[in-house]
């Protein structure tokens, strides 16, 4: 028997169920039943709880709403974010116009952190930078540019920046700065300072707008040993010695071209006990000067002489052009009056020189006074100096007796120069 409220196994003759309480219905003559006075339920299984869904449906409701909203943040961010994009490309463009560099500067790196991946942030600040005469930002930004987009004006823009390291030096080789040491050895008449023959290459290279068109040109310096030049009486006929070259390259169609070439300074790197030579950039009234010279005192002889060549040189886009100097290396001990000396002067005073102006006026001689430190940007210096390690004094006796021994003029040490710390290099 069974209890019809919850389900559990009565007891026979059981007035309540022992589970639940309730009260067990007592019914006589059940047909089954036998004289119990009551009947059997069959069990039934325990009652489900019923599964309440509203709160699914809520929260459902709530995921969808979140979803809306947290997409409805996200347009209206990505049209802000537009909107702001915009709002600096223009202001940097009017800071540009305006030549506030600094502030066209802070416009467009803000552009930048907002879309990396858009071009014209870039080239523009590569615009800026490059108005500064900052070159290593310029490289800077197009290297990241080329690394964040997929802008080929920027790539090819980028490439005058490899152009150097990757094609030029592989396949010319490069000089190091550092020191170099040349011997002395037999002459015509007197002995002549050998040259560094270990040196050849690219020396270095400088990236700006040298021919004011607004696009930048590559400028590289290159070394070439054993090139034949001095027809002095002194040098044997097979004397050769180092020439320094410049080269200027411009993109043309996608590619890197080599406009044109012209001949720098020379000798350099082994021609005289002392020696000095640089060249460098001159800024004025918006045209870059181009300006070298070398200066050789050749103390081998009875009477010490100087060599010297120098130039001044422009771009004009196409070619250089050379508007004063040397065509060839000078000899001598005595230049006074010297009708080139003067005419560089001259230039020299109208390109802002003024203390190697008056050097040059002094001692009519066409060689600069690096030590005026007016230039703008020094690419590459040379010096050098005798070791001391000869025997001047024995030197001169056998001279003089007609003997001529090269070991006893010692050894010139040369220190090439090519990179300046602008912390502390003068």
């Amino acid at each position: 028997m069974f209890c019809e409220n919850c389900g559990a196994k009565l007891a026979d003759n059981s007035k309540f169920c022992q589970r639940c309480g309730a009260p067990v219905r007592q019914e006589d003559n059940v047909p089954g039943q036998g004289n119990s006075g009551s009947y059997s339920v069959p069990p039934q299984a325990p009652a489900k709880k019923k599964i309440k869904k509203w709160p699914f449906i809520l929260a459902a409701i709530i995921l969808i709403a979140a979803a809306c909203i947290i997409g409805g943040i996200l347009i209206f961010q990505n049209k802000n974010e537009k909107n702001n994009f915009a709002e600096y490309l223009a202001s940097g463009q009017r800071y540009l116009e305006e030549m506030d560099y600094e502030k066209a500067e802070d416009a467009y790196l803000k552009a930048v952190e907002i879309d990396p991946k858009q071009a014209e942030p870039y080239l523009k600040l590569a615009d800026i930078y490059v108005a500064q005469n900052n070159y290593e930002k310029a490289e800077e930004i197009l290297k990241k540019g080329s690394e964040e987009t997929d802008s080929s004006e920027i790539t090819e823009r980028y490439s005058l920046y490899e152009y150097t390291e990757d094609v030029l030096i592989p396949g010319e080789g490069e000089c190091k700065e550092g020191e170099y040491i040349c011997e002395y050895t037999d002459g015509v008449s007197i002995p002549y300072l050998e040259n560094a023959e270990s040196l050849e290459g690219v020396l270095t290279s400088r990236i700006r707008d040298f021919d004011g068109d607004g696009s930048e040109e590559l400028l590289v310096l290159v070394l070439k040993n054993e090139e034949a030049g001095l027809n002095y009486i002194d040098y044997p006929d097979d004397y050769t010695c180092n020439k320094v070259y410049l080269r200027m390259y411009e993109r043309e169609n996608g590619e890197i071209a080599l406009k044109d070439e012209i001949l720098g300074i020379y000798p350099v790197l082994g021609a005289g006990d002392n020696e000095e030579a640089g060249i460098f950039l001159k800024e004025n009234s918006g045209k870059t000067y181009i300006c070298g010279s070398s200066h050789n005192l050749i103390v081998g002889g009875a009477t010490p002489s100087s060599l010297m060549y120098s130039f001044v040189i422009t771009y004009d886009g196409n070619t250089f052009t050379k508007l004063a100097g040397y065509d060839e290396p000078v000899i001598g001990t005595d230049f006074y009056g010297d009708p080139d000396a003067e005419k560089m002067a001259d230039l020299l005073d109208s390109i802002g020189l003024e203390g190697m102006t008056s050097y040059m006026r002094d001692s009519y001689m066409m060689i600069f006074d690096f030590s005026t430190d007016e230039y703008d940007e020094m690419l590459m210096f040379v010096t050098g100096e005798n070791d001391g390690s000869g025997d001047q004094t024995a030197y001169y006796d056998n001279l003089f007796e007609g003997n001529t021994i090269p070991e006893l003029l010692g050894k010139v040490v040369f220190t090439l120069q090519l990179s300046w710390d602008e912390s502390g290099d003068e």
